[in-house]
């Protein structure tokens, strides 16, 4: 199970009343937010939980940034291990 859905699952059945959600409203949002894949109030993230929630939600963007600066990189190499010629100039 998930670390942020089972942080709201013990949340909403913790057995001190103080320990439970004040609200329906309070659980609904932290429902709501667990299935937008945004962080929830029952559960602390860590910089690792942040940036793979992070990845999930962007992943097209970064596959995408990746494959466009490996790109980059290999033409760069490839450029200085075969340089363009020099032509003379005609006028």
């Amino acid at each position: 199970m998930d670390k942020s859905l089972a942080a709201i699952h013990q949340k909403a059945t913790a057995e001190q009343p103080e320990n439970r959600y004040t609200t329906v409203t309070e659980l609904a949002s932290d429902v709501s937010r667990y299935l937008d894949g945004l962080p929830v109030s029952a559960c602390r993230e860590t910089l690792a939980d942040k940036v793979i929630r992070f990845y999930r939600r962007h992943s097209v963007a970064i596959l995408l940034i990746t494959a466009y600066l490996l790109m980059r990189i290999v033409l760069l190499l490839v450029a200085r291990r075969w340089p363009l010629k020099e032509f003379p100039a005609t006028l």
